[in-house]
């Protein structure tokens, strides 16, 4: 079974383990820094374009994610402005998490990579 908690640490895992920068971002990184916020959605922002982002999503496949064909043949959506990658698993009584993957291409994205590096 996943839990949101589950979702955020295959991300930071899968994260590391590709050595792709990466931000916390959305209503999880606000439950980080304590205000409670109900929320069933994981938005993360991360450097990867190309072979890499391939690569995170098979790593997500692998760990039982799904990915619409669209994103895998390379298109991206675009929420305020910046590229994203959507992805979704399923907990074990049915409620779906949804993985937003923003790639991080604005310079409001890579401030916030820089900011988790000095952490």
């Amino acid at each position: 079974m996943k839990t949101l908690r589950k979702v955020l640490l295959d991300l930071v895992e899968i994260c590391e383990k590709l050595e792709l920068r990466y931000a916390v971002m959305g209503g999880i990184a606000v439950r980080i820094h304590g205000i409670p916020r109900p929320t069933y959605d994981v938005d993360v922002t991360i450097a990867a374009r190309g072979p890499e982002l391939q690569a995170l999503m098979d790593e997500l496949e692998a760990r039982e994610y799904t990915i619409p064909d669209s994103y895998r043949t390379g298109w991206m959506d675009r929420v305020a402005d910046m590229p994203i990658v959507k992805a979704r698993c399923y907990l074990e009584e049915g409620i779906r998490i949804d993985v937003d993957l923003f790639v991080m291409e604005t310079e409001f994205q890579r401030c916030l990579s820089r900011t988790t590096e000095t952490l």
